[in-house]
Order: C-alpha cells, then structure tokens, then sequence
C-alpha cells in the first residue's frame, strides 16, 4: 500500500512539473544597439501605453533620452486606437456582447526623422459580456481589459523590437549613416 502511494506521489510530482514546465515571467530582451539609447514620442506622453513602453524599456536597460536631439533613435507611438463593437444581444435585451479593440501604430526614425523602421500596427481584440444590471461594473471590466491588452501590445512591441529583422534593420541604418 506505502508502495502505491509512493507511486501515485511520484506521477502527481511529474505531472505538476511537466505542467509547469512552460510557464515563463516575460523578462526583458535584448535590444539592438541603437535603440540603447532611445526617446519614446507619443501624443499622450503621460498615458498608460506610453508609460508601459517606457517602464519595459528601462527594465531592458534602455537609456531614455530626455529630447528627441539627446537620442539615437526615436520610438514614435503615432496611433492609439480604441473601439468598441457591438456583437449580440439576447431576444430579452439583457445581455450585450462586444468586442473591444485597442491598436497601436508605432515606427522608429532617427532624430533626423529618417524612418529606420517603418510603421508598423499591432492589434489587439477581446470580448466583453454584460448584463443590463451591471453597467457599472462592466465600466471597471472594460477598463481592465484596455489595460490588459495594453500591456500585451506593449510585450508584442518589444518582441517585435528586439527581432532579428528589426535588429539587421537598425543595425545596416547605423553603418550606412556612419562616414
């Protein structure tokens, strides 16, 4: 019997930890030299996705450049985008559905304004149910997901930023601009 339990303990241990076994914090990429040293534009300089852009790039030990003249490159936010869609309602009215979106533009000059990346769109979509006596809450849900799909563009951004295609890309711009 001590044998059997020992046995089944053994397999619960495995099972846990081939479970497990993906599960990764995001921890910060490598950036390409030249966005080491790098000034985030934005047209709501103190808005949440630029502050996450921000707060993501220091954790990668980014230098942010206080002006755009101070930098090597500029990090343009040049759209963000939110809407919200109706998808169903039930036959007695008291359910909506919807699909909220959020999308974000952003490309990469120098401080020159000679585009080394160019503009490039992320998009991200999530359903929201609510129930005609929910309103309120459905308002802080609401809210909620625009903040999570902020931060999952934002981790889509950077993987983007710190890509093999975007690296050669920026790499090649800063030996051509060099005499």
């Amino acid at each position: 019997m001590l044998k059997h339990y020992k046995q089944i303990t053994i397999l619960f241990l495995l099972l846990t930890l081939t479970a497990c076994g993906g599960f990764h914090l995001r921890k910060p990429l490598p950036l390409a030299k030249p966005l080491q040293h790098v000034y985030v534009q934005s047209r709501n300089p103190y808005g949440e996705m630029t502050r996450d852009i921000r707060q993501y790039l220091q954790m990668s030990g980014v230098q942010l450049a206080a002006t755009p003249d101070e930098a090597s490159t500029i990090l343009s936010i040049t759209q963000e985008a939110v809407s919200q869609d109706l998808l169903s309602i039930n036959s007695s009215q008291q359910t909506r559905q919807y699909n909220l979106r959020l999308s974000v533009t952003y490309e990469i000059t120098d401080r020159h304004g000679t585009v080394l990346i160019e503009p490039h769109t992320l998009t991200e979509l999530r359903p929201l149910t609510l129930q005609s006596n929910q309103i309120l809450a459905g308002s802080n849900q609401a809210s909620q997901i625009y903040h999570d799909m902020r931060r999952a563009i934002t981790f889509t951004m950077m993987n983007h930023l710190a890509s093999k295609t975007v690296t050669r890309a920026l790499l090649h711009a800063e030996t051509k601009e060099q005499p």
